[in-house]
């Protein structure tokens, strides 16, 4: 009898623990990639500030996710904006600004 309560107490404790491992093993890939879209964000603000180039609209591939960068040029502001879908399919997006 002892054992059929110690074997359910530990199928319980389980039963609750799993979907917050998974959920939290989700959130941590989401992590990732919001740190990789700020990463790419970046770099390409670097290259207009140092290299002059302006961006022009791009995809770039990585880790299996597609990130989508777009410029938008309102006077003496230049706003790179990158948008991705996170493991949960939901539309996420960076945006930053920088000097003409």
């Amino acid at each position: 009898m002892e054992t059929m309560v110690a074997f359910s107490v530990l199928l319980l404790l389980t039963l609750h623990l799993f979907p917050l491992y998974t959920h939290i093993r989700i959130e941590r890939d989401n992590q990732v990639a919001i740190n990789t879209a700020d990463r790419l964000l970046h770099e390409e603000i670097l290259n207009y500030k140092y290299d002059g180039n302006e961006g022009s609209p791009s995809t770039v591939i990585h880790n299996q996710r597609t990130y989508n960068l777009s410029w938008e040029s309102s006077g003496r502001e230049l706003k790179g904006c990158i948008k991705w879908e996170d493991k949960l399919n939901r539309a996420m997006e960076r945006c930053d600004y920088i000097l003409k």
